[in-house]
Parts: C-alpha cells; structure tokens; sequence
C-alpha cells in the first residue's frame, strides 16, 4: 500500500523463468498465479510468491500477441495479425497450462 518494493519475478534471458521483453501481464488471484507476456509470442507463469511455473507458447501463427487477460478461470488474449484474412480472429480463449486454442470471437 505505502509503495515499498516486495519482490522480482523471473528475470532477463530466454531460459526458464526468464524473459526479454514484458509488454503486459494478467493476475488469476483465486490461483494466486501471474502471467506475463513476453516478446509477443509467450506468456510465462508465476506464482505470486515469484516461483517459476512454466512457460505457455500458444499456438498463433502469423500474428503478435498484444494483451492477455484473466477472468473467470479463463485465459484470453487478443492478437493482431500480419496479414489478416475475413475469417481471421482477433480475441481467443487458450488453456493456461499449454496453450491450446479452446475458443475464438471474431470481431471483423
């Protein structure tokens, strides 16, 4: 609350629990986990203690990351494609443990 510093997650590299580039994050607190997105293409997975859980590569093709989200037990992320095509989606729903496609919303 007063602004004091707590703790690090991860830190810099490409190997487990580690990451280059952090453009967003999620919090699941009934699970108390973190994600956070790295680089467009991963999202890492941390207890709120800071312990490494595992890094979830979701099966994208073609397109970058842009936010991911947390809610109701759910893991979504919206995506912008490089070259998008009429039935392209922009916003999916993956599974937080390997990344697997589970739904999709086409906002076209």
């Amino acid at each position: 609350m007063n602004g004091r510093f707590i703790r690090k997650i991860g830190g810099l590299g490409n190997g487990p629990g580690e990451y280059l580039s952090l453009s967003n994050f999620t919090l699941d607190t009934e699970n108390e986990f973190i994600y956070l997105l790295d680089y467009f293409k991963r999202i890492h997975k941390y207890h709120l203690d800071g312990t490494f859980v595992q890094t979830i590569t979701p099966k994208v093709n073609n397109a970058n990351i842009m936010c991911i989200q947390y809610h109701n037990n759910r893991l979504f992320m919206s995506i912008l494609a490089f070259n998008p095509l009429p039935n392209d989606y922009m916003l999916l729903e993956i599974d937080s443990d390997n990344g697997e496609l589970l739904s999709h919303c086409s906002i076209y």
